[in-house]
């Protein structure tokens, strides 16, 4: 990378006086232990730790929230391909027609909204919810789409760059690659993906082509952390109904096993 780019500051500071002067973290009190799990694996060596008071805290925690399987479940992938090899109706990514060389994903966007809104209506805070995707064409389409719901109204939505360093009680993520040849750009970039799933405190929810993703070593690394230890959901755009609204819940995910 030119212009010596692919260091970040705190990397190039970090490696000043033989890194004498530099701590590592151990101990994280953001994050439900399912969640720091994976990042304290895939980036922290599995020296990062969970404190009690957060290793276990659910949604389903909070007295106003009601008690369904989402809001007990701290880390949830939402596929859009379905266990017998198909990929949803309008579940494939588009590049954005105005030429800006991003990507979007229809119906990705329906399912965000629609577990936005299942969060919602079981008392979560719209305000405590962040939507995150590394696509700008897909944050703007999210945008779009939640502006049509008024429930949803104070739902933060914005790419993972610009999310950097804050966080939600629930983030759902919106990868929307989904194509033949397995492409995933720059979704491999590990760094980039620790910080948008490292955001959430207590509801992680990632959207995806799990065909698509798992092409990639790491990506199929975190999905296989969630299969273990969270819950997957195959899901199709528009499919309300009961607690979850969502989808189907099959026995085994071949493709990430």
């Amino acid at each position: 990378m030119q212009g010596g780019l692919a260091m970040s500051l705190l990397e190039r500071a970090s490696s000043l006086h033989n890194e004498l002067l530099t701590t590592k973290l151990t101990t994280q009190y953001r994050m439900h232990d399912s969640i720091a799990s994976w990042a304290s694996n895939e980036m922290y060596d599995g020296f990062l730790k969970s404190s009690p008071s957060v290793a276990s805290h659910l949604l389903a925690d909070y007295p106003f929230i009601k008690e369904t399987w989402i809001t007990r479940c701290a880390f949830l992938l939402l596929d859009t391909r379905m266990p017998y090899g198909s990929l949803n109706i309008d579940c494939e990514e588009h590049l954005d027609p105005a030429g800006t060389g991003s990507f979007y994903n229809n119906g990705e966007a329906d399912v965000v909204s629609q577990h936005v809104l299942n969060l919602v209506q079981c008392g979560v805070s719209p305000t405590a919810i962040a939507v995150q995707s590394p696509y700008i064409a897909q944050v703007q389409l999210l945008r779009d789409r939640l502006e049509d719901y008024p429930e949803a109204s104070g739902v933060e939505v914005s790419t993972i760059d610009s999310f950097q360093g804050r966080e939600a009680d629930a983030v759902v993520i919106s990868m929307v690659r989904s194509n033949t040849l397995g492409a995933v750009g720059f979704l491999g970039d590990n760094r980039r993906m620790n910080v948008a799933i490292t955001r959430a405190r207590r509801h992680v929810a990632l959207v995806c082509d799990s065909s698509t993703i798992c092409n990639n070593a790491f990506l199929a690394r975190l999905l296989r952390h969630i299969r273990q230890h969270g819950q997957v959901r195959h899901v199709e755009p528009g499919s309300f109904g009961g607690d979850s609204g969502l989808g189907y819940t099959p026995p085994a995910l071949p493709s990430i096993s």
